[in-house]
């Protein structure tokens, strides 16, 4: 293999012989040494100078290639030798070659008004009126072979015999022209030892326009060769044409090759971490593989460089640059990032709850949570949880977070529960009497009394309180006892009892005229009542209640009492259980 990249260029020399043979030299190493490059480069190969002929084993046709993938790149330079034709451009006129055409004999049109017939002239028009005017390949102002070509094909137009090399690669070449503004062109064709070389070939449609046409032929064994252009078409008309400038050289070739290999860049695979800026413990690690050697940017805030992977500390998100050799040379980058999590903050809040009560336990700010001590918990994760503790407990909550931690805690103060309660202690419950309450609360700083009578006390005390009560109904008392979030309700129920009231006649007339005919007490607000009514005898005339009822002043065997005043007693109790009794007269007249 080639070890260096560069392009020689040397030259070859062509010695033409004495017997019109020539000697080739050719070069060597022109394209440089082997080239190794990495993905994405490329190198730069050129065709040495003054070598115009040349072939590039990728097809492309510039002077200089550039290659960037593996290949083997073979030029080929082709050097031709001294011409060996003789008089290939007609200035020596019609001699040194052969022709089935015969020179133009005149007619019409000129010289060469027939078929098959040419002329060696400087111009066209020169020997036929309907041909143009043009110049010759040469030098403008010389001869060239002028044609008017036949319908035969395989006519031999021009032929020269030629002495050649064995085994050597000669250019047969030519220019030619249309003398016609027309659309049938000649076809034309090289002809070797009466061997078709290469395909037919025509001229442009529009005249006095020289091209070049040109086959390589292999002399093989041949020592000698009949090089010959031929006629191939088969019209009689418009395909009349021009040549100048008929070539035989020698073609000396110059090979050389250059292999160009291509190397892959390393494939870089970074493992990026992550610390927490909260934990002085924490180290990020960085692994990076794919090639044979690192190097690593920012090495000032690296704690531990092992080639393929560091240990590092930043106080903030941090980008490592790495380039990576392999064994080829190549290289390549990547970064790669050291994400640092910012401390989280929990939000919580202390609470309170009731003896023998529980409550919902709420955090937030992390993505984990454990919770301690759990026995008074419904659960030890979580975000919300639900505990019931019997005295003040204090819990310790671990929130994670993105794989950092953090502490928090909740106090959760128990209160033990208030007791209210309450007494009345007035045995008087008549309308418009001042009515006292006993507050008998335990456990408790504060009170909320609710008179039931429109009247209401916020008390911080548990002093005794007093309330009026104007209507006869039954009236509903309610006393809140609290402490802290805690409370307690003690209602108390009793009624408003009117006032008892008998109302005594001191005169009674039952003589059925319809005017205070009955005796009535009318007694209210009694549960109970009894009257017993004596005569001045003591003799019992009746015995009831007479609340319902009246007495008519007739006996218990239905006599009518005597005029005279009579005694009578009574007992009773009130709405409110008081016990009433007392005596009095009255007057029975008929």
């Amino acid at each position: 293999m080639k070890k260096k990249n560069f392009i020689f260029i040397l030259f070859f020399v062509f010695l033409f012989n004495q017997n019109g043979q020539t000697q080739c030299n050719p070069i060597s190493n022109f394209l440089g040494n082997d080239v190794s490059l990495c993905q994405g480069e490329e190198v730069v190969l050129n065709v040495p100078i003054n070598y115009p002929n040349f072939i590039w084993s990728t097809g492309e046709i510039n002077q200089t290639i550039t290659i960037n993938q593996t290949t083997e790149v073979i030029l080929t330079l082709s050097e031709l030798s001294g011409d060996l034709v003789v008089n290939g451009d007609f200035e020596q006129g019609d001699v040194g070659f052969v022709s089935q055409y015969v020179l133009g004999t005149g007619g019409t049109w000129g010289l060469l008004s027939n078929e098959g017939q040419y002329s060696i002239s400087t111009s066209p028009s020169n020997v036929h009126n309907n041909f143009l005017f043009c110049q010759d390949h040469t030098s403008g102002t010389g001869n060239s072979f002028i044609a008017n070509g036949s319908g035969v094909p395989q006519t031999k137009v021009w032929c020269q015999t030629i002495n050649v090399d064995p085994n050597s690669t000669y250019q047969f070449s030519t220019w030619a022209m249309n003398v016609l503004n027309a659309p049938e062109i000649s076809d034309l064709q090289f002809l070797i030892n009466d061997i078709q070389v290469g395909n037919i070939f025509s001229t442009s449609v529009s005249g006095c326009q020289w091209q070049q046409f040109y086959e390589e032929w292999d002399s093989g064994l041949n020592v000698s060769a009949e090089i010959c252009i031929v006629n191939q078409n088969t019209l009689q008309s418009g395909n009349d044409f021009a040549l100048d400038d008929i070539s035989f050289k020698k073609v000396c070739h110059s090979i050389d090759t250059v292999q160009v290999t291509v190397h892959p860049l390393p494939i870089l695979t970074v493992v990026n971490d992550s610390i927490c800026q909260n934990d002085p413990n924490d180290i990020a690690l960085v692994q990076v593989s794919g090639a044979s050697s690192y190097l690593w940017s920012n090495p000032s805030s690296i704690i531990s460089d092992l080639g393929d992977s560091i240990l590092v500390k930043p106080n903030q998100t941090t980008t490592y640059n790495v380039t990576g050799v392999n064994e080829f040379g190549c290289s390549s980058s990547i970064s790669a990032e050291v994400f640092v999590k910012t401390p989280f903050s929990m939000l919580t809040q202390n609470d309170s709850i009731c003896e023998n009560s529980a409550t919902t336990l709420i955090v937030s700010g992390a993505d984990n949570f454990v919770w301690s001590p759990s026995n008074s918990l419904s659960s030890n994760n979580g975000d919300t949880v639900t505990a019931n503790p019997t005295t003040t407990q204090v819990y310790t909550i671990i929130g994670e977070k993105d794989g950092c931690y953090d502490t928090s805690f909740v106090s959760l103060k128990v209160i033990k529960n208030p007791i209210a309660n309450a007494q009345l202690l007035t045995n008087d419950l008549t309308i418009n009497q001042s009515l006292l309450f006993q507050n008998l609360s335990q456990n408790a700083s504060t009170f909320d009394w609710n008179f039931g009578n429109g009247e209401t006390l916020n008390q911080v005390d548990n002093s005794n309180q007093e309330a009026i009560y104007s209507d006869f109904t039954t009236y509903e008392v309610s006393l809140i006892a609290y402490e802290s979030i805690c409370s307690d309700t003690f209602k108390l129920s009793f009624e408003i009892i009117p006032n008892i009231s008998i109302e005594f006649p001191n005169v009674f007339t039952p003589n059925d005229d319809s005017y205070n005919s009955f005796f009535s007490l009318n007694p209210k607000n009694f549960k109970s009542f009894e009257i017993n009514i004596f005569n001045r005898w003591g003799n019992l005339m009746y015995q009831g209640d007479l609340t319902n009822e009246k007495w008519n002043g007739k006996t218990k065997d239905e006599k009518i009492a005597q005029d005279g005043i009579y005694y009578y007693t009574y007992e009773g109790m009130g709405l409110n259980d008081e016990q009433q009794s007392g005596q009095g007269f009255f007057h029975l007249i008929k």
